[in-house]
């Protein structure tokens, strides 16, 4: 069974796109199917005096700084993505994003054949709506979410000309971090029984456990974090895995695949 791995590189560059390109060529060497960045408009996203949540203002150093002014700080431009998806081919990883709003979106469905949805976007009817008109493969987060509100999404999706073959469920607890007693792992497994899509999880805890039993359970893709440096500033970061780390899971995930 295969298994595609995604290094979850996220905002964990810090806005810096030399730091972006070195997480690709690591996860490159960390055996990662997948390295995924997120592509957003701060304009379209944030108002100018929004508040960072508590685990963004205990993870990142600044902090007269609101969410607008970190987002601002945290993202790249398209100039940027252009030539990330550039050095990505060279190097034979294959790239892949979260988008965030329609603006983002129009750039990256020229791009990419595979779009991934973050959970907060699970519930942003104006985005599914023109995600399902160009009928990419997605993979779907499903942090926050019940099945009700994961239902109707996917029939909006769907009713806009989405192909429902082409959806991967991720299943996903978006506490930052995720303690292991509420990973549910097996919920993963119910949205594929209920919903009948593919099925993987997407991994906030501290550690590798949830992902091994993830595999074992089936899984078709696991998404991580990844961070050159668990101690930089950033909202991700300390619940991220180090490329170190992060190749001694691919290499289990691997051997588990082959049981």
């Amino acid at each position: 069974m295969k298994v595609n791995i995604i290094a979850e590189v996220g905002v964990n560059h810090n806005g810096n796109f030399n730091k972006a390109k070195k997480m690709a060529q690591e996860a490159k060497k960390a055996g990662a199917d997948f390295v995924k960045f997120q592509i957003f408009d701060y304009d379209e996203i944030a108002l100018k005096k929004l508040k960072k949540t508590n685990y963004q203002k205990t993870n990142t150093s600044d902090q007269s700084e609101n969410q607008y002014d970190m987002l601002k700080k945290l993202s790249l431009t398209y100039k940027d993505f252009d030539k990330l998806i550039k050095f990505c081919k060279k190097i034979k990883i294959k790239f892949l994003a979260s988008v965030f709003d329609i603006k983002s979106l129009t750039y990256l469905k020229k791009k990419s054949n595979i779009i991934k949805i973050g959970s907060s976007e699970i519930s942003n009817f104006f985005l599914l709506k023109e995600l399902g008109k160009i009928n990419k493969k997605l993979i779907i987060s499903t942090g926050m979410c019940d099945f009700k509100s994961i239902r109707k999404a996917l029939q909006l999706l769907c009713k806009n000309g989405q192909d429902k073959k082409k959806i991967t469920l991720l299943h996903c607890n978006t506490a930052y971090p995720t303690p292991l007693n509420d990973v549910n792992i097996l919920t993963m497994n119910k949205l594929k029984k209920i919903f009948k899509v593919s099925s993987g999880y997407s991994d906030h805890a501290i550690g590798c456990e949830a992902v091994y039993a993830a595999v074992a359970l089936g899984a078709i893709v696991i998404e991580k974090h990844v961070t050159l440096n668990k101690n930089l500033s950033g909202p991700d970061h300390k619940i991220s895995l180090d490329f170190k780390e992060f190749k001694e899971m691919v290499n289990v995930i691997r051997n588990i695949t082959k049981t």
